[in-house]
Protein backbone atom coordinates (compact mmCIF):
# COMPACT_ATOMS: atom_id res chain seq x y z
CA UNK A 1 0.00 0.00 0.00
CA UNK A 2 1.31 3.46 -0.94
CA UNK A 3 2.25 5.65 2.01
CA UNK A 4 3.07 9.37 2.10
CA UNK A 5 6.67 10.37 2.72
CA UNK A 6 8.58 13.53 3.60
CA UNK A 7 10.52 14.87 0.65
CA UNK A 8 13.89 16.35 1.66
CA UNK A 9 17.05 16.92 -0.37
CA UNK A 10 20.48 17.59 1.11
CA UNK A 11 23.83 15.93 1.57
CA UNK A 12 23.72 12.49 3.29
CA UNK A 13 26.55 13.77 5.51
CA UNK A 14 24.00 15.86 7.41
CA UNK A 15 21.47 13.08 7.99
CA UNK A 16 22.72 11.60 11.25
CA UNK A 17 23.38 15.01 12.81
CA UNK A 18 20.01 16.41 11.73
CA UNK A 19 18.07 13.40 13.02
CA UNK A 20 19.79 13.83 16.38
CA UNK A 21 18.90 17.55 16.46
CA UNK A 22 15.22 16.78 15.74
CA UNK A 23 15.18 14.37 18.67
CA UNK A 24 17.14 16.94 20.74
CA UNK A 25 20.16 14.70 21.25
CA UNK A 26 23.78 15.85 21.33
CA UNK A 27 25.72 15.07 18.15
CA UNK A 28 28.75 16.86 16.69
CA UNK A 29 28.01 18.95 13.62
CA UNK A 30 29.58 17.45 10.47
CA UNK A 31 32.38 19.19 8.58
CA UNK A 32 30.77 19.97 5.23
CA UNK A 33 31.02 22.83 2.78
CA UNK A 34 29.20 26.15 3.10
CA UNK A 35 27.10 25.27 0.04
CA UNK A 36 25.81 22.11 1.75
CA UNK A 37 24.84 24.07 4.86
CA UNK A 38 23.12 26.73 2.74
CA UNK A 39 21.16 24.06 0.88
CA UNK A 40 20.08 22.51 4.20
CA UNK A 41 18.99 25.92 5.52
CA UNK A 42 16.87 26.52 2.41
CA UNK A 43 15.13 23.17 2.81
CA UNK A 44 14.47 23.85 6.51
CA UNK A 45 12.93 27.20 5.65
CA UNK A 46 10.56 25.45 3.24
CA UNK A 47 9.56 23.06 6.04
CA UNK A 48 8.81 25.95 8.42
CA UNK A 49 11.04 24.62 11.18
CA UNK A 50 13.78 27.29 11.51
CA UNK A 51 12.52 28.86 14.80
CA UNK A 52 12.34 25.43 16.45
CA UNK A 53 15.82 24.49 15.25
CA UNK A 54 17.25 27.71 16.65
CA UNK A 55 15.76 27.16 20.11
CA UNK A 56 17.08 23.59 20.22
CA UNK A 57 20.54 24.50 18.95
CA UNK A 58 20.76 27.54 21.26
CA UNK A 59 20.40 25.17 24.21
CA UNK A 60 22.86 22.63 22.75
CA UNK A 61 26.61 22.49 23.10
CA UNK A 62 28.88 24.44 20.76
CA UNK A 63 29.99 21.20 19.06
CA UNK A 64 26.39 20.44 18.04
CA UNK A 65 25.77 23.82 16.43
CA UNK A 66 26.29 24.45 12.70
CA UNK A 67 28.88 27.02 11.50
CA UNK A 68 28.46 30.50 12.98
CA UNK A 69 27.15 32.02 9.75
CA UNK A 70 24.37 29.42 9.52
CA UNK A 71 23.64 29.70 13.22
CA UNK A 72 23.21 33.47 12.92
CA UNK A 73 20.76 32.97 10.05
CA UNK A 74 18.77 30.60 12.26
CA UNK A 75 18.78 33.25 14.99
CA UNK A 76 17.58 35.89 12.51
CA UNK A 77 14.78 33.54 11.36
CA UNK A 78 13.73 33.02 14.96
CA UNK A 79 13.42 36.74 15.72
CA UNK A 80 11.62 37.26 12.43
CA UNK A 81 9.19 34.56 13.62
CA UNK A 82 8.70 36.44 16.89
CA UNK A 83 7.75 39.59 14.97
CA UNK A 84 5.42 37.62 12.68
CA UNK A 85 3.68 35.92 15.61
CA UNK A 86 3.03 39.29 17.29
CA UNK A 87 1.57 40.74 14.09
CA UNK A 88 -0.42 37.55 13.48
CA UNK A 89 -1.99 37.60 16.94
CA UNK A 90 -2.76 41.30 16.60
CA UNK A 91 -4.70 40.52 13.41
CA UNK A 92 -6.44 37.48 14.97
CA UNK A 93 -7.51 39.64 17.90
CA UNK A 94 -8.79 42.35 15.55
CA UNK A 95 -10.84 39.78 13.62
CA UNK A 96 -12.24 38.03 16.70
CA UNK A 97 -13.34 41.33 18.26
CA UNK A 98 -14.98 42.37 15.00
CA UNK A 99 -16.78 39.02 14.74
CA UNK A 100 -18.05 39.51 18.27
CA UNK A 101 -19.81 42.70 17.18
CA UNK A 102 -21.90 40.74 14.64
CA UNK A 103 -22.54 37.92 17.14
CA UNK A 104 -20.46 35.28 15.33
CA UNK A 105 -17.95 33.08 17.16
CA UNK A 106 -15.56 31.38 14.71
CA UNK A 107 -13.43 28.32 15.45
CA UNK A 108 -9.73 29.04 14.91
CA UNK A 109 -8.03 26.24 12.95
CA UNK A 110 -4.62 24.96 11.88
CA UNK A 111 -1.42 26.91 12.54
CA UNK A 112 -2.76 29.75 14.69
CA UNK A 113 -4.78 27.40 16.91
CA UNK A 114 -1.87 24.98 17.30
CA UNK A 115 0.64 27.78 18.00
CA UNK A 116 -1.50 29.32 20.74
CA UNK A 117 -2.57 25.99 22.29
CA UNK A 118 0.18 23.37 22.08
CA UNK A 119 3.47 25.18 21.47
CA UNK A 120 5.57 26.54 24.31
CA UNK A 121 5.70 29.90 22.50
CA UNK A 122 3.64 30.90 19.44
CA UNK A 123 6.66 32.08 17.45
CA UNK A 124 7.86 28.47 17.29
CA UNK A 125 4.95 27.61 14.96
CA UNK A 126 5.13 29.73 11.78
CA UNK A 127 1.89 30.23 9.88
CA UNK A 128 1.42 32.11 6.64
CA UNK A 129 -2.34 32.65 7.00
CA UNK A 130 -5.28 32.63 9.41
CA UNK A 131 -7.86 29.84 9.18
CA UNK A 132 -11.35 30.32 10.64
CA UNK A 133 -14.38 28.04 10.62
CA UNK A 134 -17.85 29.63 10.54
CA UNK A 135 -21.36 28.30 9.98
CA UNK A 136 -22.59 28.61 6.42
CA UNK A 137 -25.69 30.44 7.65
CA UNK A 138 -23.41 33.22 8.99
CA UNK A 139 -21.31 33.36 5.87
CA UNK A 140 -22.87 36.38 4.15
CA UNK A 141 -22.56 38.72 7.13
CA UNK A 142 -19.05 37.44 7.88
CA UNK A 143 -17.97 38.09 4.31
CA UNK A 144 -19.51 41.58 4.41
CA UNK A 145 -17.54 42.28 7.60
CA UNK A 146 -14.27 41.07 6.08
CA UNK A 147 -14.80 43.32 3.05
CA UNK A 148 -15.35 46.23 5.42
CA UNK A 149 -12.12 45.34 7.27
CA UNK A 150 -10.06 45.55 4.10
CA UNK A 151 -10.08 41.93 2.93
CA UNK A 152 -11.07 40.93 -0.60
CA UNK A 153 -11.69 37.42 -2.01
CA UNK A 154 -8.68 36.02 -3.81
CA UNK A 155 -11.10 34.19 -6.13
CA UNK A 156 -14.79 34.99 -5.75
CA UNK A 157 -16.91 32.02 -4.62
CA UNK A 158 -20.56 32.38 -5.58
CA UNK A 159 -23.52 31.31 -3.44
CA UNK A 160 -24.04 28.30 -5.71
CA UNK A 161 -20.39 27.27 -5.56
CA UNK A 162 -20.51 27.20 -1.76
CA UNK A 163 -22.57 24.03 -2.08
CA UNK A 164 -19.51 22.12 -3.25
CA UNK A 165 -16.58 24.27 -2.11
CA UNK A 166 -15.50 24.28 1.54
CA UNK A 167 -13.38 27.41 1.90
CA UNK A 168 -12.75 30.86 0.44
CA UNK A 169 -9.43 32.69 0.58
CA UNK A 170 -9.24 36.41 1.36
CA UNK A 171 -6.25 38.67 0.80
CA UNK A 172 -5.49 42.34 1.41
CA UNK A 173 -3.80 45.13 -0.49
CA UNK A 174 -0.34 44.69 1.01
CA UNK A 175 0.70 48.29 0.33
CA UNK A 176 -2.24 49.62 2.30
CA UNK A 177 -2.36 46.97 5.03
CA UNK A 178 1.25 45.73 5.40
CA UNK A 179 0.63 43.73 8.59
CA UNK A 180 -2.41 41.77 7.39
CA UNK A 181 -2.22 38.00 6.95
CA UNK A 182 -4.18 36.16 4.24
CA UNK A 183 -7.32 34.60 5.67
CA UNK A 184 -9.10 31.36 4.75
CA UNK A 185 -12.76 31.14 5.72
CA UNK A 186 -14.02 27.56 6.08
CA UNK A 187 -17.64 26.43 6.29
CA UNK A 188 -16.71 22.75 6.05
CA UNK A 189 -13.52 20.86 6.83
CA UNK A 190 -13.24 19.20 3.42
CA UNK A 191 -15.29 18.60 0.25
CA UNK A 192 -15.78 15.09 1.58
CA UNK A 193 -17.50 16.50 4.70
CA UNK A 194 -19.77 19.00 2.97
CA UNK A 195 -22.98 17.03 3.51
CA UNK A 196 -22.15 15.44 6.85
CA UNK A 197 -24.57 17.64 8.77
CA UNK A 198 -24.55 15.34 11.78
CA UNK A 199 -20.83 15.96 12.26
CA UNK A 200 -21.22 19.71 11.95
CA UNK A 201 -24.26 19.75 14.25
CA UNK A 202 -22.11 18.31 17.04
CA UNK A 203 -19.35 20.88 16.49
CA UNK A 204 -20.31 22.69 19.70
CA UNK A 205 -19.23 19.66 21.74
CA UNK A 206 -16.01 19.36 19.74
CA UNK A 207 -14.54 22.75 20.65
CA UNK A 208 -13.23 24.40 23.77
CA UNK A 209 -12.16 27.90 24.71
CA UNK A 210 -8.53 28.97 24.95
CA UNK A 211 -7.50 32.11 26.80
CA UNK A 212 -5.20 34.29 24.77
CA UNK A 213 -3.72 37.73 25.32
CA UNK A 214 -6.62 40.22 25.46
CA UNK A 215 -9.17 37.89 23.84
CA UNK A 216 -10.34 34.27 24.06
CA UNK A 217 -10.84 31.97 21.08
CA UNK A 218 -12.53 28.68 20.26
CA UNK A 219 -10.38 25.80 19.00
CA UNK A 220 -11.07 22.13 18.31
CA UNK A 221 -10.72 19.79 21.28
CA UNK A 222 -7.51 17.68 21.32
CA UNK A 223 -9.00 14.57 19.65
CA UNK A 224 -10.62 16.54 16.82
CA UNK A 225 -7.60 18.85 16.47
CA UNK A 226 -5.44 15.73 16.14
CA UNK A 227 -7.78 14.17 13.57
CA UNK A 228 -8.12 17.39 11.56
CA UNK A 229 -4.35 17.90 11.54
CA UNK A 230 -3.89 14.33 10.31
CA UNK A 231 -6.63 14.81 7.71
CA UNK A 232 -5.04 18.00 6.39
CA UNK A 233 -1.56 16.45 6.40
CA UNK A 234 -2.22 13.09 4.73
CA UNK A 235 -5.22 13.86 2.52
CA UNK A 236 -4.58 17.54 1.81
CA UNK A 237 -0.82 17.55 1.14
CA UNK A 238 0.43 13.97 0.63
CA UNK A 239 2.92 15.17 -1.99
CA UNK A 240 4.30 18.04 0.12
CA UNK A 241 4.49 17.02 3.79
CA UNK A 242 6.35 19.56 5.92
CA UNK A 243 8.33 18.76 9.05
CA UNK A 244 6.52 21.44 11.06
CA UNK A 245 3.23 19.57 10.45
CA UNK A 246 4.83 16.39 11.78
CA UNK A 247 5.97 18.27 14.85
CA UNK A 248 2.33 19.31 15.30
CA UNK A 249 1.53 15.58 15.42
CA UNK A 250 4.38 15.03 17.87
CA UNK A 251 3.04 17.66 20.30
CA UNK A 252 -0.57 16.48 19.97
CA UNK A 253 0.50 12.90 20.71
CA UNK A 254 2.23 14.05 23.89
CA UNK A 255 -1.12 15.37 25.16
CA UNK A 256 -2.57 11.84 25.26
CA UNK A 257 -1.86 10.50 28.73
CA UNK A 258 -3.29 6.97 28.73
CA UNK A 259 -4.78 4.21 26.62
CA UNK A 260 -8.34 5.51 27.12
CA UNK A 261 -7.46 8.84 25.49
CA UNK A 262 -5.69 7.07 22.63
CA UNK A 263 -8.73 4.88 22.00
CA UNK A 264 -10.96 7.97 22.05
CA UNK A 265 -8.66 9.54 19.43
CA UNK A 266 -8.87 6.44 17.24
CA UNK A 267 -12.67 6.51 17.45
CA UNK A 268 -12.67 10.20 16.47
CA UNK A 269 -10.34 9.46 13.54
CA UNK A 270 -12.89 6.90 12.32
CA UNK A 271 -15.53 9.64 12.28
CA UNK A 272 -13.14 11.77 10.24
CA UNK A 273 -12.52 8.79 7.90
CA UNK A 274 -8.84 9.13 8.78
CA UNK A 275 -7.97 6.08 10.90
CA UNK A 276 -5.22 4.83 8.59
CA UNK A 277 -4.11 8.41 7.94
CA UNK A 278 -3.63 8.77 11.70
CA UNK A 279 -1.32 5.76 11.72
CA UNK A 280 0.63 7.11 8.74
CA UNK A 281 1.08 10.49 10.45
CA UNK A 282 2.19 8.88 13.72
CA UNK A 283 4.76 6.76 11.93
CA UNK A 284 6.18 9.77 10.12
CA UNK A 285 6.34 11.71 13.40
CA UNK A 286 8.09 8.74 15.02
CA UNK A 287 10.55 8.52 12.13
CA UNK A 288 11.53 12.19 12.32
CA UNK A 289 10.91 13.24 15.93
CA UNK A 290 10.91 9.96 17.85
CA UNK A 291 7.20 10.25 18.75
CA UNK A 292 6.24 7.25 20.96
CA UNK A 293 3.56 5.04 19.38
CA UNK A 294 1.47 2.73 21.61
CA UNK A 295 1.81 -0.96 20.84
CA UNK A 296 -1.91 -1.47 20.24
CA UNK A 297 -1.79 0.89 17.23
CA UNK A 298 -0.64 -2.10 15.20
CA UNK A 299 -3.90 -3.91 15.99
CA UNK A 300 -5.90 -0.84 14.93
CA UNK A 301 -4.11 -0.82 11.56
CA UNK A 302 -5.28 -4.37 10.85
CA UNK A 303 -8.95 -3.44 11.22
CA UNK A 304 -11.13 -3.54 8.13
CA UNK A 305 -10.92 -0.23 6.27
CA UNK A 306 -14.22 1.51 5.56
CA UNK A 307 -15.00 1.76 1.85
CA UNK A 308 -15.37 5.55 2.07
CA UNK A 309 -12.03 5.98 3.86
CA UNK A 310 -10.31 3.67 1.39
CA UNK A 311 -11.57 5.78 -1.51
CA UNK A 312 -10.47 9.07 0.08
CA UNK A 313 -7.07 7.56 0.75
CA UNK A 314 -6.74 6.23 -2.80
CA UNK A 315 -7.69 9.66 -4.12
CA UNK A 316 -4.99 11.32 -1.98
CA UNK A 317 -2.34 8.79 -3.00
CA UNK A 318 -3.36 9.17 -6.63
CA UNK A 319 -2.89 12.93 -6.35
CA UNK A 320 0.47 12.36 -4.67
CA UNK A 321 1.61 10.60 -7.84
CA UNK A 322 0.58 13.69 -9.85
CA UNK A 323 -1.80 11.81 -12.11
CA UNK A 324 -3.63 13.59 -14.95
CA UNK A 325 -6.09 16.20 -13.72
CA UNK A 326 -9.05 14.49 -15.39
CA UNK A 327 -8.19 11.15 -13.78
CA UNK A 328 -7.95 12.83 -10.35
CA UNK A 329 -11.40 14.35 -10.86
CA UNK A 330 -12.79 10.93 -11.80
CA UNK A 331 -11.28 9.43 -8.65
CA UNK A 332 -12.81 12.22 -6.53
CA UNK A 333 -16.20 11.55 -8.15
CA UNK A 334 -16.10 8.00 -6.79
CA UNK A 335 -15.33 9.23 -3.29
CA UNK A 336 -18.07 11.85 -3.34
CA UNK A 337 -20.64 9.39 -4.67
CA UNK A 338 -19.80 7.07 -1.77
CA UNK A 339 -20.08 9.89 0.81
CA UNK A 340 -23.22 11.45 -0.61
CA UNK A 341 -21.87 14.93 -1.44
CA UNK A 342 -24.17 15.34 -4.43
CA UNK A 343 -23.65 19.08 -4.97
CA UNK A 344 -19.91 18.80 -5.51
CA UNK A 345 -20.47 15.59 -7.46
CA UNK A 346 -22.66 17.45 -9.98
CA UNK A 347 -20.07 20.23 -10.19
CA UNK A 348 -17.18 17.85 -10.93
CA UNK A 349 -19.16 15.90 -13.49
CA UNK A 350 -20.10 19.11 -15.26
CA UNK A 351 -16.37 19.80 -15.55
CA UNK A 352 -15.88 16.39 -17.17
CA UNK A 353 -19.03 16.47 -19.31
CA UNK A 354 -20.23 20.09 -19.72
CA UNK A 355 -23.03 19.18 -22.17
CA UNK A 356 -24.21 15.90 -20.62
CA UNK A 357 -27.43 16.83 -18.83
CA UNK A 358 -28.66 13.23 -18.74
CA UNK A 359 -25.92 12.17 -16.30
CA UNK A 360 -27.95 13.48 -13.35
CA UNK A 361 -30.18 10.39 -13.66
CA UNK A 362 -29.52 7.44 -11.39
CA UNK A 363 -26.14 8.30 -9.91
CA UNK A 364 -27.48 8.14 -6.34
CA UNK A 365 -28.07 4.41 -6.78
CA UNK A 366 -24.86 3.53 -8.61
CA UNK A 367 -21.71 4.93 -7.05
CA UNK A 368 -19.45 3.48 -9.76
CA UNK A 369 -21.24 4.47 -12.94
CA UNK A 370 -19.91 8.09 -13.16
CA UNK A 371 -16.45 6.63 -13.65
CA UNK A 372 -17.83 4.01 -16.05
CA UNK A 373 -19.51 6.81 -18.01
CA UNK A 374 -16.24 8.73 -18.12
CA UNK A 375 -14.37 5.76 -19.60
CA UNK A 376 -17.24 5.04 -22.00
CA UNK A 377 -17.13 8.64 -23.24
CA UNK A 378 -13.37 8.47 -23.66
CA UNK A 379 -13.65 5.17 -25.57
CA UNK A 380 -16.28 6.69 -27.84
CA UNK A 381 -13.97 9.61 -28.69
CA UNK A 382 -11.13 7.21 -29.45
CA UNK A 383 -13.41 5.20 -31.77
CA UNK A 384 -14.51 8.38 -33.58
CA UNK A 385 -10.88 9.39 -34.08
CA UNK A 386 -9.95 5.91 -35.29
CA UNK A 387 -12.82 5.86 -37.78
CA UNK A 388 -11.81 9.33 -39.00
CA UNK A 389 -8.24 8.12 -39.60
CA UNK A 390 -9.46 5.00 -41.42
CA UNK A 391 -11.84 7.05 -43.57
CA UNK A 392 -9.09 9.55 -44.46
CA UNK A 393 -6.73 6.70 -45.37
CA UNK A 394 -9.35 5.09 -47.62
CA UNK A 395 -9.97 8.45 -49.30
CA UNK A 396 -6.27 8.91 -50.00
CA UNK A 397 -5.92 5.39 -51.44
CA UNK A 398 -9.02 5.88 -53.59
CA UNK A 399 -7.81 9.19 -55.07
CA UNK A 400 -4.30 7.80 -55.61
CA UNK A 401 -5.63 4.77 -57.53
CA UNK A 402 -7.94 7.03 -59.52
CA UNK A 403 -5.02 9.24 -60.56
CA UNK A 404 -2.91 6.23 -61.59
CA UNK A 405 -5.72 4.78 -63.65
Amino acid sequence: MDRPQVSVTWSPLLNEWFRAVLCQRAFPAPQVSADVWTQWLTVMQQHGILPLLYTWLAAASTETRPPEQIYQKLKSAYWSGVADSVQRWHEVKRILLAFKEIDVTPVVLKGVALAETYYQRPELRPSTDIDLFVSLRDYEKVKALLLKMGYVPEVEVSAEERNWQYEEAFITAQTKFPTFFPLELHWSFSPFFANQSEFLDTLGSRVHQVKGPDVNMLVLNPADAFSYTVYHLIYGHPENIRLIWLYDIHLLAQCLRNETEWLALIQTSRQWLARLALIDALRLAHEWFGTPIPLFIGNVEEEHLQTAEMRIRNFAMHRMKQGPRKARVQQEILVLAQLGNMDRLRYLRRRLFPHATAIDLGYTQFAHWPLLLAYTGRLFLYLVRLLSIIYASIQRIYHRDKLHS
